[in-house]
């Protein structure tokens, strides 16, 4: 018997079997899309995170330029006295 007649004698097999189909697709899309979904949620979390530290790493920054500053205005100052105390 050939798939045509196989088909035509039970048009409901190929229905039934077409659903199936549609059904394990649909299954498939649903799980594509929690992927999707869950990738896109991580990296949105290591981007929040990202974000985090680089407003730590920024304000650790401030803080050592402030320090570096303080230290380079007490280097001026303290060559300064050497050199006056070289000229007396």
């Amino acid at each position: 018997m050939s798939r045509i007649q196989r088909i035509q004698e039970n048009p409901g097999h190929r229905m039934s079997r077409l659903s199936e189909a549609q059904d394990r697709l649909e299954q498939a899309l649903v799980r594509l899309e929690q992927v999707a979904n869950d990738r896109a949620e991580s990296a949105n979390e290591s981007d929040s995170a990202r974000a985090a530290e680089i407003d730590i790493v920024s304000a650790r920054c401030h803080v050592l330029e402030d320090k570096a500053r303080i230290v380079s205005e007490r280097l001026d100052s303290a060559i300064g006295r050497v050199r006056t105390l070289l000229e007396s």
